[in-house]
């Protein structure tokens, strides 16, 4: 849908009326009897204002500025009975008519006639608001209603609108009507034509009720008829000879929804043509469309399940093969710090943390060189070594050799405390006195005591302590 045609009845509160208007709403009294057979077809939603004087009506609208007034005239006596219609828009004066087939002998009334119009003839087309203000002086006339385009897209709330009036555009140009070949247009006609065998015209909508005006003259029965939605075809009836914009069918309570409506003309040639002058829609309600909308969405149920399975295996299958390769890389590096990591150095035992020297790791040839032994060991490496040495130690206090991963936890904590004591203290003395060259022998020997020898050119204490036993 590209844009649509409203209809404003001239009892919409949207329109303001100045000066004195009589409201009314029985059209089947007085002069109006009879008023759905009228030439120009009955007035629309059966209500009118009737002016007096010098009046005024004011009306806002968004639209594309395309527009029309119409109202009804009790026939033409004289030309100093005529009323002076004007309209504006935006404050430019656009055509003011009126325009009809009006027979000034008989004084026949007329209905649906057009008093002012703004369209692609007179008018280039700005979307957007207008203001049309209508001026009436005069003779008593009588206000119908206004149809105007909308602005592309609209949103629709109950609205009647309009499809296939020739008035202001071309009939063709509907976007709602699909025209099939066989329908005559020709400029200054009033009403979309045909008299060949199959012509049809459709008409798509969303709402509850279609309406078709128009003539039909024919003594040949089904000449032409209409179909709702693929159903059974419906003839059409014939009018009176002379009379337009005649009601030929009203296709009601449809179901909220989408519907398509096709007429179609069965006679030939040599019967009279079917002419159509335009579709009245009822269009649904915002809360009509939120119903359709809500009945149309699937059931959640098994869709929802099917998602989570979907959901979960998609999950999986991502996180899997991370973790796997995750797993991989840690495992890889491990074995690469493993084999780049250089042999342990064991630090000085004072308390008989190796129970024998043969416990001792063999001579490697990374190392430390002769007077190297003077760097401090870091840290975390001793710590290490201590945890290590640990798991066959002595116990403090006595010289029982335990096992430390037989200890209680406590016990376990309070061993280790120990030795971190033992060694902060060996470090803190190795800080404040000489260096001094731990020696272990395996047969209590003295070895190389020559400073010469050890490279140093300091004092060198030799300390020989003899395997199995304490510094005391």
């Amino acid at each position: 849908m590209s844009t649509v045609w409203f209809m404003v009845d001239d009892s919409d509160p949207r329109l303001n009326y100045s000066g004195q208007w009589d409201p009314i709403f029985d059209s089947n009294s007085a002069s109006f009897s009879n008023s759905s057979s009228m030439l120009a077809g009955g007035i629309f939603n059966d209500t009118l204002h009737l002016s007096s004087d010098k009046v005024s009506i004011s009306f806002w609208f968004n639209g594309s500025s395309y527009v029309g007034v119409y109202g009804s005239q009790l026939g033409y006596g004289f030309p100093e009975t005529t009323p002076q219609i004007q309209c504006l828009l935006d404050g430019a004066a656009i055509w003011s008519g009126p325009i009809g087939p009006f027979n000034q002998k008989t004084g026949d009334s007329y209905n649906s006639i057009l008093y002012c119009s703004a369209g692609p003839l007179n008018f280039e087309s700005l979307p957007g608001e207008h203001e049309l203000p209508i001026t009436a002086i005069g003779a008593p006339w009588y206000f119908d209603y206004i149809t105007y385009e909308s602005l592309a897209n609209p949103v629709l709330d109950g609205e009647i609108l309009q499809a296939g009036s020739s008035d202001i555009i071309d009939a063709s140009n509907y976007s709602m009507l699909i025209w099939e070949p066989g329908w005559s247009f020709d400029s200054g006609q009033d009403s979309a034509s045909t008299n060949i065998h199959g012509s049809q015209v459709v008409v798509k909508f969303n709402g509850t009720s279609v309406s078709l005006y128009g003539s039909l003259l024919s003594n040949v029965s089904n000449v032409a008829a209409y179909e709702v939605d693929g159903q059974a075809p419906v003839q059409l009836s014939d009018t009176s000879d002379n009379e337009s914009k005649q009601l030929l069918f009203t296709a009601s309570n449809l179901s909220i929804g989408e519907h398509i409506v096709a007429v179609t003309f069965n006679g030939s040639e040599s019967d009279m043509p079917l002419a159509i002058d335009y579709f009245y829609i009822q269009s649904l309600t915002l809360a009509q469309q939120g119903a359709v909308s809500g009945s149309s969405a699937p059931s959640p149920g098994p869709v929802e399940h099917s998602n989570h399975r979907v959901t979960l295996a998609a999950v999986l299958g991502s996180i899997i093969p991370t973790v796997l390769m995750a797993v991989v890389i840690v495992w890889y590096y491990g074995k690469l710090k493993q084999r780049k990591a250089p042999n342990p150095v064991i630090p000085f035992d004072p308390l008989g943390l190796t129970s024998a020297s043969q416990s001792l790791p063999a001579p490697s040839p990374h190392c430390p060189k002769k007077g190297s032994l003077s760097h401090s060991l870091p840290t975390d490496t001793v710590t290490d070594e201590i945890v290590a040495v640990s798991l066959n130690t002595r116990r403090p206090g006595n010289g029982s050799s335990t096992n430390l991963m037989t200890l209680k936890y406590e016990q376990r904590v309070a061993t280790l405390q120990d030795l971190i004591r033992q060694r902060d203290k060996q470090l803190a003395e190795g800080s404040t006195q000489q260096q001094r060259l731990l020696t272990v022998h395996t047969d209590s020997g003295l070895r190389l005591t020559e400073e010469i020898g050890l490279g140093m050119d300091h004092e060198v204490i030799p300390m020989e302590v003899p395997p199995g036993y304490t510094v005391e």
